[in-house]
């Protein structure tokens, strides 16, 4: 936590940017840090950036996201085969803290976009996904 004050007191820098939600936007500035110097990642809980931060982003594209971004690399997967990939063992942290955003974020989508909770469902990535891949590939 004091490392987090620290760097609200300091300011955004070439290491520390503010984000108040999680998106799109949040996932490609934590791609753009991981292929830089990297840095502080937190969310903040309100529009203002105060004391009050809490750890809601992910420090980086974590090896379970870049998992997933290979595995489906190859074609469409269903949600157990990318957890699976991913090493994660909770199904619903799994989908909750990362395939979900990835949809959300245009990184992945479903083969069945009508119908989420479909048993053919699967997931493939998208082309965003693909740059995605090859970036964290260089």
């Amino acid at each position: 936590m004091k490392k987090h004050l620290d760097a609200i007191q300091s300011g955004e820098s070439e290491t520390v940017e503010f984000k108040t939600g999680f998106d799109r936007e949040v996932i490609e500035t934590l791609v753009a840090f991981a292929n830089t110097k990297g840095g502080i990642k937190s969310g903040a809980q309100s529009e203002k950036v105060t004391p009050q931060v809490t750890p809601q982003v992910t420090p980086q594209v974590t090896p379970q996201v870049e998992a997933v971004l290979i595995a489906t690399s190859t074609g469409a997967l269903s949600a157990a085969l990318l957890q699976q990939a991913s090493g994660l063992k909770d199904r619903m942290h799994f989908l909750k803290k990362y395939l979900l955003p990835l949809v959300e974020s245009g990184i992945l989508e479903r083969t069945v976009p009508g119908k989420p909770q479909s048993r053919l469902q699967k997931y493939r990535l998208t082309e965003k996904g693909k740059q995605l891949l090859e970036k964290l590939k260089k």
